[in-house]
């Protein structure tokens, strides 16, 4: 009988968010009006909206509420270009510049599984860890009344780069400028790689984005490398895998994929006539 109302009320809100009753972007009831408005139980309600929540039509924003998601996902610009202004360097995600939100600072702590690998570490040694959150500010001019998180960026630093360039825990300086600290204390060019991957939002990292704790986080690795090959720092850019998509990326042919006009056999039939 239960999940038979659990199933009645998640028909009846995926109905309304298909008709326009619901919006992208906007706030379903709270499940406790809901549910005194129809005599059931509040959790009820809250299993109905965790249904939506799996189907992907919604996305819980801790100390929010439940709001409708946009099933069109920005586009993140991404290519192997980094460039520079007077903040420090810039990767991939070259159009976009947001502001900070809030400033960590940096602290000391155990490397994550994956960041000691980076850094060729051994398993659960301390490194130094720089955070901000980054996004969209109060603008009301915008129509934007709240401030909105898109990226947190966490910048680790082994013990041996923090004792040769102190100057990289200082709050006043971002994890954009930290490459360029190094650069100039112990010595450059940094070279870098990036490593793409994603993984469900922690419940730390959701409630600083405002999404659903497990809902997907894209992750960007940058691991900057000294000219001796030594890793010195590890920077994490997570955002939110509903909202953003990674692209385009263009494609380049090598010289096994050459193209030659000896490598069609005729004439090329034209699109949607028979061959």
């Amino acid at each position: 009988m239960i999940r038979a109302r659990v199933q009645e009320f998640t028909n009846r809100f995926r109905e309304q968010i298909h008709a326009g009753v619901y919006l992208p972007g906007d706030q379903l009831p709270r499940a406790a009006d809901v549910a005194t408005e129809h005599g059931v139980s509040k959790g009820l309600i809250q299993d109905a909206y965790a249904r939506l929540r799996d189907e992907g039509l919604v996305e819980t924003r801790p100390r929010h509420g439940t709001f409708v998601t946009d099933p069109s996902r920005d586009q993140l610009p991404w290519t192997n270009l980094v460039q520079r202004d007077s903040a420090g360097y810039i990767f991939g995600a070259t159009s976009l510049t947001w502001s900070v939100l809030k400033d960590f600072g940096a602290r000391t702590t155990t490397a994550p599984p994956g960041i000691d690998t980076f850094l060729n570490l051994d398993p659960r040694t301390d490194v130094v860890v720089h955070e901000q959150l980054l996004g969209l500010p109060v603008d009301r001019t915008a129509g934007r009344r709240k401030q909105q998180p898109i990226q947190l960026v966490a910048t680790f630093l082994p013990a041996w780069v923090v004792e040769a360039c102190p100057a990289v825990t200082q709050q006043d300086d971002s994890p954009r400028s930290i490459p360029t600290l190094i650069e100039e204390s112990i010595g450059g060019p940094i070279s870098w790689t990036a490593h793409i991957g994603s993984e469900p939002a922690s419940q730390s990292d959701a409630g600083h984005l405002q999404v659903s704790p497990g809902s997907p986080a894209i992750r960007i690795f940058t691991v900057g490398a000294l000219p001796d090959g030594r890793p010195a720092e590890v920077t994490v850019r997570t955002l939110s895998g509903q909202r953003f998509q990674l692209g385009p990326l263009s494609l380049v042919r090598d010289a096994s994929a050459a193209w030659s006009p000896a490598n069609t056999a005729g004439h090329l039939p034209t699109i949607g006539t028979p061959t």
